[in-house]
C-alpha cells in the first residue's frame, strides 16, 4: 500500500500511519512533497479515533492544535467555557499514543483533586470514545491520578503523572513527585495562575531528555504569577499587548534558544459569535448571551472577573478598580532588594491556617537607606507544613515555629505579629507558650482582621484644620481593608521593598468594592470573592506580609511619609502591645530622617 509517497504494509492501521507522520520526523523526511504538516497528520488520527458528535470542531481547536506541534514552550490564555483544557486533554493523549512506552505527561494542577475536574479528565473522556485498542494505559486514583502505559517504580514509569504544586517546595521537590525520566516529556500546568513560581523551572529538571514541550493554560489575572510570567513578551513590552489585544505573540520563555508562544481564547472572538449557526452549534461554549449577561454584571467590563473569565486577558493597568495597579507597583521599584546601611532589626509576619492553607511566614528586615530613610524589606519566606494525616496540626506547626525563630535570628516574641482570628488565636497561644516554655521572652504581637479600624493617621489622608491627617477608621470600611491598604500605602510611599511575585500578583488583582468609592468608607474585595477570579487559591502571603507590615507602622516603627502624625495605635490595646519608647544608644528610634512622598493614588 503506497501512501503519502511511502510503502506501507497492506494491514496498516489508516490511524497509525497519521500518528507515524506526526510524531516521526524521520519518516517525514522520507515522505517529503507527500505528506501534510504535523498538525494536519493529527488532525487526521484525531477525527478517525473519535466521532465529531463527541468532539466538536472549530477554528480554536486548529490553532492551539498547530502551536502545540511548533514545539517548545506554549502559553495559552483563555475565557472560561472556551474548550481550552478539553482541546489539550486530546492532544496529550493523541500524542500518547504515538509512543506510549517512551512517553511521559507530567500535569500540574492545585489542589490534587482537581486534576478529575480539568484536563486529565477530559483526556479520560475523549480516551473513553477511541475504539478499544486505542484505549491504552491504566487509571489509577491512588496516591494519584495517574494513567500508566508502562508501571513499575525507580522511574520508569510512563504514561501520565498528575501532581500538585505545594506552597514552598521548589521544582526539585516537584520533579521528585514524579520520579520519573522519558525518551519524550510534556508538562502540561492546568490553570497555572493558581501554581506558584516553582512550575516555572521544572523544564530544567524534566526536560534532560530534549524530546520536550510544556503548556502553561487559564484564566489570565496578572503577569505577576506563573500564567503572566509564562507568557512574558520577548520584548518585554506589556503595554502593546494591553494596547493591541493580539491574539498570539512570541514569549521569553525559551526552550533550545527558542522562543516561546501565547495564544489567547478572547470571549470576545468566540467561534460562537461567528454566526447564529455556529453559536448553536457549540452551545457548550461561551455564547453571545453570556458574553452581553457578563457586560450588564455590576462593574462590568470594568471588573477583573470580566477580564479574566470573559475575555481571557489581564486587565489593562488603570481599567479595572484594584488596591494596586501593575503600573504603580513597577513604577515603585517595591519587588527589589534595598542595600541598607548601618544597623537593621528584624521581625516576622505570619499568616495561620487550620484549613488547608498553606501557612506562610516572613522575614521582615528594617534599617536605613540612603534617599528613602526608614524602609522595610522582606529579606525571607518560609512555610509552616502540617501532614493532615497526622494529629495535632497546631502541635506540629508549632514545632516548626521556635526553630524557624532561631534559624532567623528573631530573639524576642515582640518582634513576631500573627493573624489572631478567631481559630488562629489559639495557635497563637500555643506557639506562644511552646516558645516561652524555653526562652521565656515576651508576647506575639497579635492581629485580628475582625477589630475595629486603627486610629493610626494615614501619609496619604486629608489633613483637617490643626493639620493633622485622616485616621484609618475615617478612611476604611473594616479593619481587613485597612490591613490589605497598610501594605499599599508602604508601596506608594516607598517603604516597602523585596516583595515577591505571590504577593505582588495578589496585591495588584486585590479588587475594591465599588460602591464604598461613592462617598462612603473604602472596603476591599472580600477574599472569598477574590478566590473565585484566581483559582480557588487564597492570598495567604499578601496576608502575612500585611499583618508584618500592620504591625510596623502600628508600633511606630515604619512611618510612610513626612509628615504622618503617629498616636496611639487603638483604644483597649492591651498595653504589652503598645509600641515601646526608643532607647537613644540602640535600634533605629533615635534617627533623623528624611523621607521623600510620592503622591499616592492617580488622577
Amino acid at each position: 500500500m503506497i501512501k503519502y509517497g511511502l510503502q506501507w504494509a497492506d494491514e496498516t492501521d489508516p490511524i497509525a500511519i497519521e500518528l507515524a507522520l506526526y510524531s516521526r520526523d524521520d519518516i517525514r523526511e522520507r515522505a517529503a512533497g507527500h505528506c501534510l504538516s504535523k498538525w494536519e497528520h493529527m488532525r487526521n488520527a484525531i477525527k478517525m479515533l473519535v466521532p465529531e458528535n463527541v468532539f466538536a470542531w472549530h477554528r480554536w481547536v486548529d490553532k492551539l492544535g498547530e502551536e502545540w506541534c511548533r514545539g517548545g514552550c506554549l502559553t495559552v490564555w483563555g475565557a472560561g467555557s472556551t474548550t481550552k483544557s478539553g482541546i489539550l486533554g486530546m492532544l496529550a493523549y493523541v500524542d500518547l499514543l504515538c509512543a506510549p512506552k517512551d512517553t511521559l505527561t507530567v500535569m500540574v494542577t492545585n489542589p490534587l483533586e482537581k486534576h478529575w475536574d480539568r484536563c486529565f479528565s477530559k483526556m479520560l473522556q475523549w480516551r473513553g470514545a477511541m475504539p478499544d485498542r486505542y484505549k491504552i494505559g491504566k487509571i489509577t486514583k491512588h496516591p494519584k491520578p495517574q494513567l500508566l502505559t508502562v508501571e513499575g517504580q525507580d522511574g520508569s514509569r510512563m504514561g501520565v503523572v498528575c501532581i500538585s504544586n505545594d506552597q514552598g517546595e521548589s521544582s526539585a521537590d516537584m520533579a521528585k513527585k514524579v520520579g520519573a525520566h522519558a525518551k519524550r516529556v510534556r508538562l502540561i500546568v492546568d490553570e497555572a495562575q493558581g501554581c506558584t513560581d516553582a512550575v516555572m523551572g521544572l523544564k530544567m529538571n524534566l526536560g534532560a531528555s530534549g524530546d520536550y514541550q510544556e503548556v502553561f493554560i487559564g484564566n489570565p489575572t496578572s503577569w505577576q504569577n506563573p500564567l503572566g510570567l509564562h507568557a512574558m513578551p520577548l520584548d518585554g513590552d506589556k503595554k502593546r499587548i494591553h494596547d493591541e489585544e493580539p491574539d498570539e505573540w512570541d514569549t521569553a520563555s525559551l526552550w533550545d534558544d527558542q522562543p516561546g508562544r501565547c495564544i489567547v481564547f478572547d470571549g470576545k472572538r468566540c467561534p460562537t459569535l461567528d454566526s447564529p449557526e455556529e453559536a448553536k452549534r457549540l452551545g457548550f461554549m461561551l455564547s453571545p448571551r453570556m458574553l452581553k449577561q457578563a457586560q450588564s454584571m455590576p462593574g462590568g467590563e470594568n471588573s477583573i472577573y470580566y477580564w479574566s473569565q470573559v475575555r481571557g486577558r489581564i486587565p489593562p493597568a488603570g481599567m479595572c478598580v484594584t488596591v494596586l495597579s501593575e503600573l504603580d507597583l513597577d513604577a515603585s521599584g517595591c519587588k527589589v532588594q534595598v542595600p541598607f546601611q548601618g544597623q537593621t532589626h528584624d521581625y516576622v509576619g505570619g499568616d495561620l491556617s487550620l484549613g488547608g492553607d498553606k501557612v506562610p511566614m516572613y522575614r521582615i528586615r528594617v534599617g536605613s537607606v540612603a534617599g528613602l530613610g526608614v524602609v522595610a524589606c522582606i529579606v525571607a519566606r518560609h512555610y509552616l507544613t502540617v501532614d493532615i494525616t497526622k494529629p495535632d496540626a497546631t502541635g506540629q506547626m508549632s514545632k516548626q515555629f521556635g526553630p524557624l525563630l532561631k534559624r532567623w535570628q528573631i530573639h524576642r516574641l515582640e518582634d513576631v505579629a500573627l493573624e489572631a482570628s478567631g481559630q488562629q488565636g489559639a495557635i497563637v497561644d500555643t506557639f506562644e507558650r511552646d516558645v516561652n516554655g524555653a526562652t521565656g521572652n515576651g508576647r506575639i504581637y497579635r492581629v485580628k482582621s475582625e477589630h475595629a479600624v486603627s486610629e493610626r493617621r494615614l501619609s496619604y489622608g486629608k489633613k483637617d484644620t490643626r493639620g493633622k491627617r485622616e485616621m484609618a477608621k475615617e478612611r476604611y470600611k473594616d479593619r481587613a481593608s485597612e490591613l490589605v491598604m497598610n501594605i499599599v500605602e508602604c508601596v506608594y510611599q516607598r517603604c516597602l521593598f523585596g516583595i515577591d511575585n505571590e504577593v505582588a500578583a495578589q496585591v495588584t488583582t486585590r479588587g475594591i468594592d465599588e460602591g464604598s468609592l461613592e462617598g462612603g468608607l473604602l472596603k476591599v474585595q472580600t477574599k472569598k470573592k477574590w478566590r473565585e477570579s484566581n483559582g480557588d487559591q487564597s492570598p495567604d502571603e499578601m496576608d502575612a506580609v500585611a499583618v508584618g507590615i500592620t504591625m510596623l507602622l502600628e508600633k511606630g516603627i515604619l512611618k510612610p511619609g513626612r509628615d504622618t502624625q503617629v498616636e496611639p495605635v487603638r483604644e483597649g490595646l492591651e498595653e504589652w502591645m503598645l509600641p515601646k519608647p526608643p532607647t537613644p544608644s540602640k535600634g533605629l528610634g533615635n534617627r533623623k530622617v528624611v523621607v521623600t512622598v510620592r503622591k499616592w493614588g492617580r488622577n
